[in-house]
């Protein structure tokens, strides 16, 4: 028997019809080291038995981060926050008020004065420079090796370089869970609606024209008149 027998639970589940193991801590195994759940299959009789070994290691697996979509009004000049941990997930790792040892275990990275920064961002501008990161609610150094570079906690805001933005753009960024792990790219598509609804490129091409046909016109009746 495993030694951590009051954390290690290997069941049989009947309605997934298969063996679950699991820990009731987050610990991960350590490298090397390995966990055993012995278990045996008989038949309906019990006249027939046989017994098997189930080998697992438990590892931390990384929250993920999606994409998402977040639109700014042409010519509004907006501040939007944005809540990046509304588009992020650690439930890679179970629910953790499954917990015996941590049962309030958060899923983002919270530093050592309780404070929640997980949000990391590799450039306060966006990929081409059309949208930044004006502030965040809270900031501070990121986990474990790159405390170098700075976190983000609660929303952040989000600006148009320019009011009279015209086109579109991304941001990226990445999440760590409460263990210091660090998720895929996540990317944020910055769309200005002079691109969607507030699209008025066909019709302003027509009123310029119509401006260059008065200015055109006016020209022909000062130049009759002075025939005249």
């Amino acid at each position: 028997k495993d030694k951590e027998e009051n954390i290690l639970k290997c069941e049989w589940n009947s309605a997934l019809q298969q063996i679950i193991f699991y820990r009731l801590d987050d610990r991960i195994t350590q490298a090397g080291d390995y966990n055993y759940c012995k278990y045996t299959v008989s038949t309906k009789d019990g006249s027939i038995q046989s017994t098997g070994l189930l080998e697992a290691r438990f590892d931390n697996i990384a929250p993920v981060a999606t994409d998402e979509t977040v639109s700014f009004k042409y010519l509004a000049n907006e501040i939007i926050p944005i809540n990046l941990l509304k588009y992020a997930n650690d439930d890679g790792d179970g629910p953790a008020n499954t917990l015996q040892t941590k049962p309030n275990k958060p899923q983002f990275w919270v530093n050592d004065k309780g404070v929640e920064l997980p949000i990391y961002l590799p450039s306060k501008s966006s990929k081409d420079g059309i949208f930044k990161v004006v502030k965040a609610d809270r900031e501070g150094p990121c986990p474990n090796n790159d405390k170098d570079n700075t976190c983000y906690g609660g929303n952040i805001y989000i600006q148009a370089s320019n009011v009279f933005n015209t086109f579109n753009d991304t941001l990226t960024y990445y999440v760590y869970d409460a263990d210091g792990k660090i998720s895929n790219e996540g990317t944020i598509k910055l769309i200005s609606t002079a691109t969607t609804t507030d699209d008025s490129r066909g019709g302003g091409g027509g009123g310029s024209i119509g401006i260059l046909s008065i200015a055109s016109l006016l020209s022909l009746i000062a130049y009759r008149r002075y025939r005249k």
